[in-house]
């Protein structure tokens, strides 16, 4: 059933506007951001793990190389993608979109 909504959702997804994106990223992401830091705070975005359909849906409607990979350069925040990572890429997600429960130790080990 999963399977199936994915599709779905996937027929009916927008493909996500970079201009747009770059905009949201700086006007409503990056004070957010510094409003943390300021307090003392720390962040790191992580791009958890997909497979299968799931991941080629994402990337259809954002590619990792305009979306994602332009966070740090427009706002400083550090970020972690399990596709830059081949000791976080060996992970299998059984619905496409969740690590296994007994692979979430060794995930966040490995983090």
């Amino acid at each position: 059933h999963r399977r199936k909504r994915i599709e779905r959702r996937s027929a009916a997804h927008r493909v996500l506007d970079m201009g747009q994106f770059n905009e949201s990223i700086k006007n409503d992401l990056t004070p957010l951001y510094r409003l943390l830091r300021s307090s003392g705070g720390e962040l790191v975005l992580l791009r958890m793990p997909t497979t299968g359909e799931h991941w080629s849906m994402d990337n259809d409607s954002a590619r990792k190389e305009f979306f994602w990979d332009q966070i740090t350069e427009l706002t400083d925040i550090p970020t972690i993608h399990f596709r830059d990572y081949p000791e976080l890429m060996a992970f299998d997600c059984p619905d496409t979109s969740h690590l296994d429960a007994t692979d979430a130790p060794e995930y966040a080990r490995r983090i």
